[in-house]
């Protein structure tokens, strides 16, 4: 189910969107839904073949529940 949202542009990048909007023969709206979905599995969301591999290195996931548990306790240090 759709949401709506009320987002203020500044003119200038209002326009940008307007123009990219037209090269891709989109609406601003999908436009703007397409590249933040792109932006979110780009740099938040790590795709199957990359989590296959982190799965399988055991001494990452050893590290990261030690760090996990550390951070718990808030023990070890942040760097």
């Amino acid at each position: 189910m759709s949401k709506n949202i009320t987002l203020a542009l500044p003119g200038e990048v209002y326009k940008k969107f307007v123009i990219g909007a037209k090269r891709d023969h989109r609406s601003i709206s999908n436009f703007i839904t397409t590249l933040a979905l792109r932006k979110l599995e780009e740099e938040i969301f790590v795709d199957s073949a990359e989590m296959a591999e982190i799965e399988k290195d055991k001494k990452l996931i050893g590290e990261l529940n030690t760090g996990l548990r550390q951070a718990k306790e808030r023990k070890g240090r942040f760097v």
